[in-house]
């Protein structure tokens, strides 16, 4: 079975990981042909954002995330996830929502 990586990038973003976990989950749950992970890279974030991409991935164990330990710009910190993201294809979503996960 092939297998889809969702890389989602984030940088202060409490507000939305969960959201966003929950409408790509939604989304990829609807293709069963397929099995799935979903790898949130953090840019070191000074909110919340850790705790509860820790929250999310300790509840689902296709929920992978990456903590950066300082701020590597979105381009370094985006090509690190795509480095580890172990799908035979890789989306990269931004966590704000500029573009919907469906």
């Amino acid at each position: 079975m092939n297998k889809v990586s969702v890389v989602v990038p984030c940088y202060n973003e409490e507000g939305n990981v969960a959201r966003m976990c929950a409408a790509i989950k939604d989304v990829l749950t609807k293709m069963a042909w397929y099995e799935w992970e979903i790898l949130f890279i953090d840019n070191c974030s000074v909110d919340n954002t850790p705790n509860i991409l820790r929250a999310l991935a300790a509840e689902d164990k296709r929920v992978k995330v990456i903590l950066n330990n300082r701020n590597f710009g979105p381009d370094m910190s985006g090509f690190y996830a795509l480095t580890q993201a172990s799908g035979d294809c890789i989306v990269c979503l931004p966590c704000d929502f500029q573009e919907p996960p469906e």
